[in-house]
């Protein structure tokens, strides 16, 4: 007897605005019963189902939809939550996702590949708004003085993401701490 939770879906975003879908899916072999559900939006607020399923059989999966408004742009980790009641223990599962909320979100920054003191930077940015957005700029600062800022501007349609590359060679090791930004002019 198990529950699953599917990856966390954003279906629209807008600003702050957020729908979600997740879908939890019995996936043993026995019936799980009174089966309930909460949201964690990483945002102070919990959203609860308002109805518990009274059952799922196996393979059987419950698509669930919400829509929050975020207080704040930012990065948040949601994280979707369900329990039953098997043939003779509870059964739980969850799943988290990391969402950016705001107009514009820098999903991904890493170090894509070091070699000894070159470093090939990867960004990600992503368009979050239900319009698109132009004139982006992006910047990377390398900690040690030097910023290398974007050659043309750039426009992403709704909910589009950029992958942003860039190279530096700091000329010494040593432990950097990068900042990368991408702007609206």
């Amino acid at each position: 007897v198990s529950l699953k939770i599917d990856p966390i879906t954003t279906m629209y975003s807008n600003g702050t605005l957020k729908i979600f879908e997740f879908v939890i899916l019995n996936d043993g072999d026995a019936t799980v019963t009174d089966v309930q559900w909460w949201f964690d939006t990483n945002d102070s607020n919990i959203i609860n189902s308002t109805s518990n399923i009274s059952s799922l059989v196996a393979s059987e999966k419950v698509f669930v939809y919400l829509q929050y408004n975020f207080s704040d742009e930012g990065s948040y980790i949601v994280k979707a939550n369900a329990t039953g009641i098997g043939s003779s223990s509870t059964v739980s599962t969850s799943s988290s996702s990391t969402i950016g909320v705001g107009d514009l979100a820098i999903t991904s920054f890493s170090a894509a590949n070091t070699d000894i003191t070159n470093v090939i930077f990867e960004a990600q940015a992503k368009n979050n708004l239900g319009g698109n957005i132009t004139n982006l700029n992006w910047t990377l600062t390398t900690s040690d003085g030097i910023i290398i800022n974007a050659s043309q501007l750039f426009n992403l349609k709704p909910n589009e993401t950029i992958f942003i590359f860039a190279n530096y060679d700091y000329g010494k090791t040593g432990t950097f701490n990068p900042t990368a930004s991408v702007t609206n002019l």
